[in-house]
């Protein structure tokens, strides 16, 4: 595994519930780290391509967490200051894949990075406390949505907006 600076991954969705009524068509295919637009005479290169398309291998929550968070999670634990930035339109599957499954009771196959990378985390943190002793160890976990120039922090219980 390379490691960089920085990386980006793209994660393709399968069509909506509404695109598949409406008789839309997939228009992007993946293929490694390649992705191809129809109708553009180009290729977009990236670290990563993760595709959840029903006409191809489709990723689990599993392996986005394996292809992008379990390395951070590793760089976090020697000490390195670690951040994902999902960015994309409304209902393009942010929220999903960092969070995951938002129901009442999120089954494993369907934690996002987050939890995942927080079970993991935490896990080893535990696990080098009682190996080595460690007297403490300092963790800080932000969480922000930028929407409409607003930064508003997800993990904050008060009510957002206005």
């Amino acid at each position: 595994m390379v490691s960089k600076n920085v990386q980006v991954a793209v994660r393709v969705r399968p069509l909506s519930e509404l695109e598949v009524s409406q008789h839309g068509n997939i228009i992007v295919t993946v293929q490694s780290d390649t992705i191809r637009v129809k109708g553009f005479d180009r290729n977009f290169v990236y670290d990563r391509c993760l595709s959840n398309l029903e006409t191809e291998e489709g990723h689990t929550q599993e392996d986005v967490y394996n292809a992008i968070g379990k390395e951070l999670t590793q760089h976090a634990l020697e000490g390195f200051n670690t951040c994902i930035l999902a960015y994309g339109q409304t209902g393009s599957g942010k929220t999903y894949t960092m969070m995951g499954d938002q129901g009442a009771e999120q089954t494993e196959e369907g934690k996002g990075i987050i939890p995942r990378m927080c079970s993991d985390l935490f896990g080893q943190l535990e696990l080098q406390t009682e190996q080595e002793k460690t007297a403490s160890t300092k963790c800080e976990v932000s969480f922000f949505e930028i929407y409409n120039e607003r930064v508003n922090c997800l993990l904050s219980a008060e009510v957002r907006g206005g």
